[in-house]
């Protein structure tokens, strides 16, 4: 979902056309904190309850999606982006269970 974003996103952040680390940042990040979330999602799972959970996942998409849609800046959407990832590692694994 982010490939065609990155094409239209330009200079629009931090006023500076981004580099192919930045790219790769913004990419990678959601993957990244999906991994390190999973596991974790699964012993609060179990000490928490599922529900507790899947609830945090659901807070956590909403405040990324709304923290990429007003950030101006490279790293707050590599923070945007991660805290989506932190939702989708959580609810990837305690949703099917």
């Amino acid at each position: 979902m982010i490939s065609s974003t990155l094409v239209s996103i330009g200079s629009d952040l931090s006023n500076r056309p981004l580099t192919t680390l930045d790219k790769s940042l913004i990419t990678s990040c959601t993957s990244l904190f999906a991994l390190i979330a999973s596991p974790l999602a699964g012993v609060l799972a179990d000490k928490l309850g599922r529900r507790k959970v899947i609830l945090v996942a659901d807070a956590l998409f909403a405040v990324g999606a709304l923290w990429q849609a007003v950030t101006g800046s490279v790293w707050g959407m590599i923070a945007g982006r991660s805290a989506v990832g932190l939702a989708v590692g959580g609810a990837s694994l305690v949703t099917p269970l």
